[in-house]
């Protein structure tokens, strides 16, 4: 969002600059330098975020959602070999 305004700002000082009002091309590169400096460290702190967040969630629900899939198969496992018994057996 932040990016976006920036943007803005630059193309709104762009036309101004293509009307001749003095100062806007310094303006135009002023905002840009600022612009840059602003968004940069926010990304890094996103991505940073984004990792940490991942790999720590990653780390504390691994092992029990590995636990908790390896049940369901072994439960499905079971009711699939019971239900093959009962429809062998209704055919005998």
């Amino acid at each position: 969002m932040l990016g976006g305004l920036i943007a803005w700002r630059v193309m709104r000082l762009r036309a101004e600059g293509e009307s001749g009002r003095a100062g806007a091309r310094l303006h135009v590169r002023m905002v840009s330098w600022f612009g840059a400096i602003t968004v940069l460290p926010a990304l890094v702190v996103a991505v940073f975020a984004v990792v940490t967040v991942n790999l720590g969630l990653n780390a504390m629900f691994a092992g029990h959602v590995k636990e908790a899939l390896g049940s369901a198969v072994n439960v499905a496992q079971h009711y699939v070999k019971e239900h093959e018994r009962g429809i062998i057996g209704d055919a005998y």
